[in-house]
């Protein structure tokens, strides 16, 4: 038969001696190859994760421990054959055999795992990998020393070649795919039995010729050298696999922190938004934990009371504040004592069952108050300033009880007018047919016409008020009207009281719809009334503005909004007037002079005549203080805007 010799290796189909090997160091081997193997792969699954320094790192590290445990099952191996001859190897030749595999398992490893790894780039690494398993078994194998020659038969080294690349190849694809354990684990034992099945099909393919009977006696102990080579690899893989363990526990922790952190970053927007979006509301707003301290507190909550920041700074007890607000007076406590009242409002506070009160603050301002329980114990409070509300209520309520006892009134003005027409005739009848000489019957039946005529007046200002009764308006330029009306009225009013009316001088015209006689019936009443309002000496200031009045101004007033008007004010140092007072100041028949002294119309006239114009008058008053009437009159077109500019010591508007 022919022998073949290929790149120092003996090719040939001859018969030789075979070689038996050990099971024990067999399955050894077999432990070994999937051990590595499974360090290997634990060590790639951790390059995964990592960035790119350290992912070369741990492939580094995949690729010396894979070749070292294919080195170590090689060496067993070659260890755990019994016949025909003891085992002797060239300790440089078996150095090389485990950095040719070395070698060839990092440059594998690092060519199938580039950036972007394509089939073509497994696929080479797996055959770099696979011929360096090749070439480190057979330098192992020229590392025995023999007393003849060794050949190889084609086949069987054929077939071990091909499952060297085969299982190399394999195990770069599947490292890419594997994610759970168990698979990584299943992987290596496949890995394993790939690398004993290259490893003995290659020695079952080996044929030695020479005697049976070796004349060369063993030098060492074939047990002792390869529990030493399995225990050191084993040692070096379980390194290994500590490694891989705290790298993953310190990324664990490592993800872990950054989840963390992003979460309280995240809560930290949150609350940011939260607080932000609390400050924002109109109305007031305090959290309190379930020990009743102050966590979160808006500003509108302390503009409402007046508060400090650091008074309602978290951490600071909800008593605390209210007492605060009880001793500096900011309630009206009305008979109760600081302390009685912070103890009633204290319980209250406890039930907080999410029912609205209100309290009364000592400037005259009303707060909606409303606690409710949340299922963590914390109390939210919401605090709402009312007080405009309120007025706007009270204005709406007014208006429409003026509105209600003007239709009443006009019914009943309706119902006399009709009645009076046969009461101002007949009178003129009978005294056409009396005696020239019957003086006495002449002059009754005058004071009957009298009185009827000033009835007739009376129905006429209730159908006034009650809008019965248009009036004819025409374009009226109203500063001029108020100079002639002011001047008529200063020859009636008694000496000691001053009329000023600076701004009649200089303000611009400012043209209306109105009614030139009901204009100066307003004007005039409003001056007489603040004239004997002040029982000694004093002064009537008349003053004008032009204002716009917003969306909020208008419901109040209850004329149209965002136009311009001519606000006429009517200022008196009398004694002003009560809150008793005022709120029936515009009702008709109402009046505060002694009887016989008024009728209790002019005020109600004035407000139906300016209804019927569209605008608006309202009253402020201060008891002994003074009283002071505005009219709110339409304007009809633009007028020009004055600037304040000071005449003598005070403030005025010129045109």
């Amino acid at each position: 038969m022919m022998a073949y010799h290929i790149a120092g290796l003996c090719f040939s189909n001859q018969s030789g001696l075979t070689f038996v090997h050990d099971p024990a160091m067999v399955a050894l081997s077999f432990l070994i190859a999937c051990a590595g193997g499974f360090g290997a792969l634990e060590m790639i699954e951790r390059a995964r994760g990592s960035q790119l320094r350290a992912a070369r790192s741990w492939q580094v590290a995949a690729a010396v421990t894979l070749g070292v445990g294919v080195w170590a099952t090689h060496f067993v191996g070659i260890l755990a054959i019994q016949k025909p001859l003891p085992i002797e190897l060239a300790p440089l030749t078996t150095f090389i055999s485990l950095a040719l595999v070395v070698i060839a398992c990092a440059v594998g490893v690092l060519l199938g795992f580039v950036n972007q790894p394509t089939w073509k780039h497994v696929a080479a690494g797996g055959a770099i990998i696979g011929i360096g398993i090749i070439a480190m078994h057979y330098v192992g194998m020229a590392a025995m020393e023999m007393p003849g020659p060794l050949a190889y038969r084609p086949g069987p080294w054929l077939l071990s070649a091909a499952i060297a690349i085969i299982a190399a190849t394999t195990a770069l694809l599947v490292a890419h795919r594997l994610r759970r354990k168990w698979q990584r684990v299943v992987a290596a034992l496949v890995l394993g039995g790939g690398i004993c099945g290259m490893h003995y099909i290659g020695m079952y393919g080996a044929v030695g010729f020479f005697p049976e009977e070796p004349s060369i006696p063993a030098t060492f102990s074939r047990e002792l050298l390869a529990s030493t080579v399995a225990g050191t690899t084993g040692a070096l893989i379980l390194l290994a696999l500590l490694l891989v363990a705290a790298d993953r526990r310190e990324a664990a922790l490592f993800v872990a922190a950054k989840r963390a952190e992003a979460a309280r970053r995240m809560a930290r927007r949150a609350e940011s938004r939260l607080a932000a979006a609390i400050e924002a509301i109109p109305e007031g707003f305090i959290l309190l934990d379930p020990n009743d301290r102050v966590v979160l507190c808006n500003s509108q909550y302390r503009h409402v009371y007046g508060l400090a920041p650091g008074l309602a700074a978290p951490g600071v007890k909800f008593e605390t504040i209210v007492r605060f607000m009880a001793e500096t007076g900011l309630y009206e406590l009305e008979e109760h004592s600081a302390e009685s009242w912070v103890a009633d409002r204290m319980e209250r506070h406890r039930d907080c069952d999410g029912s609205r009160f209100y309290q009364t603050l000592s400037d005259g301002r009303c707060v909606q108050v409303q606690d409710r329980r949340a299922s963590n114990g914390d109390i939210v409070g919401i605090r709402v300033d009312v007080t405009d509300a309120r007025q706007r209520e009270a204005a709406e309520h007014d208006r429409q009880k003026l509105a209600a006892l003007g239709q009443l009134a006009g019914g009943v003005a309706h119902e006399i007018n009709n009645l009076l027409q046969p009461i101002l005739t007949l009178p003129e009848l009978v005294l056409e047919r009396l005696p020239v000489d019957d003086a006495e019957s002449s002059e009754d039946l005058a004071c009957v016409t009298e009185a009827a005529r000033k009835i007739r007046d009376i129905v006429r200002n209730i159908l006034l008020y009650a809008r019965k009764q248009e009036p004819q308006l025409t374009e009226v330029d109203l500063v001029a009207e108020l100079r002639a009306a002011v001047s008529f009225v200063s020859d009636l009013i008694p000496s000691s009281v001053v009329l000023r009316a600076d701004d009649l001088e200089t303000f611009a015209p400012c043209h209306a719809a109105a009614n030139k006689t009901q204009l100066t019936q307003v004007v005039t009443n409003l001056l007489v009334n603040a004239a004997q309002a002040m029982t000694a000496a004093g002064s009537v200031t008349v003053s004008l503005r032009i204002v716009s009045v917003s969306s909020d101004e208008a419901v109040e007033l209850g004329v149209e909004p965002e136009r311009d008007y001519l606000a006429i004010s009517v200022a008196d140092t009398g004694g002003g007037m009560d809150e008793a007072v005022r709120a029936h100041i515009f009702e008709p028949f109402f009046t505060t002079k002694p009887p016989g002294q008024g009728t209790g119309l002019g005020l109600s006239v004035a407000y139906g005549i300016l209804r019927s114009w569209q605008g608006a008058i309202t009253v402020q008053s201060v008891l002994g203080e003074g009283t002071t009437f505005t009219l709110y009159v339409p304007l009809s077109r633009p007028a020009a805007r004055p600037q304040p500019t000071v005449i003598g010591s005070r403030e005025a508007i010129a045109a």
